[in-house]
C-alpha cells in the first residue's frame, strides 16, 4: 500500500515516522487523530517482531514438540503474513529473520505429518526453534534430507515475495533504474539487463515451487545468493553484484546427485525399470500415460494413472520411493508440457 508515513498528531503536535513504528496511535499522547506529511511511498513490510520464547519454555516444560505446534505455527504466520520488502519506499532484502521464521514453519508441518518423526528430524526443529527470532538457521551442511523441503519451500515462497515487491520498485520506483532520471549510472550504462535477471530470476522460482521445495540445499541458498545481490545492484548501483546475480543464474540445478538418473528417461519408460533405489517389493507402474492423482495416506502414496493400471508402493522404502517419484512426476512435467493438462497432484 502507498501511505504518507510521517505523522503528525493534530491534538499535540508530535512528530513519528509510522514506517519505522508501525503505529498509527500518537507516541506520546496516544491520540488516534494525525495528518500525514511528505509524499506517499509503497510500504508492504511492518515493525513486528518475532518473539518463540514463550513455545521454547513450553518446550521445555512439555519435553514433547507436538504439544505446541499449534501455537507456534500460529505465532509464525501471523509474523510471515506482516513481513514485505518494501519499507517507506525502501528496498529491503530478505533477511535472516524472516527466512528462519518460514523455514520453522514448514519444518513443524513436515514433522507434525510423519507417524513417527525420527529423532534427527526433532532435533534439527528444536535448532531452529531455539534461534529463528534471532535470525539463526542450521547450517546448509546439517540440513538433514527430510528437511531439505522445508529449507526449500521456506526460501521459495519468502524469495517469490521478494521478487514481487522487487518488481515493482524496480519497474516503478527505483530512482537508479528510472530512466527519467537525471545523470548517469553504472547500470544503466552497462550490458547487464536487470529485468533479464529479474525474469530469469522468476523462472528458477517457479520450477522450484513446482517441485513443492523439494531441490537440493545448495540451490536453496544459491537462490537466496541471487536475489540479495539483485538487491545490492540495484540499490547501490553495485555492477559486481550483478554480475554474481548473472553467473549464480547460470549455476542454478535442480537435480541432485541422487537424482541424476532423471535427465535421462523417456516418458514410456516405466518407473519401476529407472528408479535405482526402488526395492523389490515396490512395483508402480507409470506407462506413456498421463499422470492421475497422487493422494497422500498417511506414510504411504497410493496412485491410480490415467490409462494404465498401478499398484501401491510398498511400505518399505517409502521415503526413497515418495522422493524419486515425486521428482519424477515434476521432471515429466517439465519434459513434456502437455502432460500437466491431464495432471493433477496432491501432495
Amino acid at each position: 500500500m502507498e501511505i504518507r508515513g510521517q505523522r503528525r498528531c493534530t491534538e499535540c503536535g508530535q512528530e513519528w515516522s509510522y514506517f519505522d513504528t508501525g503505529e498509527v496511535a500518537c507516541p506520546a499522547c496516544g491520540s488516534l487523530k494525525s495528518v500525514g506529511r511528505g509524499e506517499r511511498k509503497t510500504h508492504t513490510d511492518s515493525a513486528i517482531e518475532l518473539d518463540l520464547s514463550p513455545h521454547r519454555q513450553a518446550v521445555d516444560a512439555e519435553t514433547d514438540l507436538s504439544a505446541i505446534t499449534d501455537g507456534l505455527t500460529t505465532t509464525l504466520r501471523d509474523y510471515i503474513r506482516q513481513r514485505g520488502f518494501l519499507n517507506g519506499g525502501t528496498l529491503q532484502p530478505p533477511d535472516d529473520t524472516l527466512l528462519s521464521a518460514a523455514e520453522l514453519l514448514h519444518a513443524v508441518d513436515v514433522l507434525d505429518r510423519r507417524r513417527r518423526p525420527t529423532d534427527e528430524a526433532q532435533l534439527y526443529v528444536t535448532k531452529l526453534l531455539g534461534g529463528a527470532d534471532d535470525g539463526h538457521r542450521p547450517a546448509p551442511d546439517s540440513v538433514p534430507s527430510s528437511m531439505t523441503t522445508a529449507r526449500g519451500l521456506a526460501y521459495t515462497e519468502v524469495l517469490s515475495r521478494f521478487h514481487q515487491d522487487f518488481t515493482k520498485w524496480v519497474t516503478e520506483e527505483s530512482p537508479i533504474m528510472n530512466a527519467s532520471a537525471e545523470g548517469a549510472n553504472a547500470i544503466r550504462t552497462s550490458d547487464i539487463s536487470v529485468h533479464q535477471l529479474r525474469e530469469r530470476f522468476s523462472t528458477h522460482l517457479t520450477r522450484s515451487e513446482a517441485l513443492q521445495g523439494d531441490i537440493p540445499v545448495e540451490t536453496s541458498e544459491t537462490l537466496l545468493v541471487i536475489a540479495r545481490k539483485l538487491h545490492d545492484g540495484t540499490v547501490n548501483d553495485d555492477i559486481d553484484a550483478l554480475e554474481t546475480a548473472q553467473m549464480k543464474l547460470d549455476s542454478v540445478r535442480f537435480d541432485s546427485p541422487t537424482t541424476d538418473w532423471l535427465k535421462d528417461i523417456s516418458p514410456n519408460q516405466p518407473l519401476v525399470s529407472e528408479c535405482p533405489h526402488r526395492s523389490v517389493s515396490s512395483s508402480v507402474v507409470t506407462g506413456g500415460a498421463p499422470w492421475g492423482k497422487i493422494a497422500p495416506m498417511t506414510d504411504e502414496f497410493t496412485i491410480t494413472g490415467a490409462v494404465t493400471g498401478v499398484t501401491g508402493l510398498s511400505p518399505a522404502a517409502i521415503q526413497q520411493d515418495t522422493q524419486c517419484l515425486r521428482l519424477f512426476v515434476h521432471k515429466r512435467m517439465y519434459q513434456w508440457p502437455q502432460a500437466i493438462l491431464n495432471t493433477n497432484i496432491d501432495m
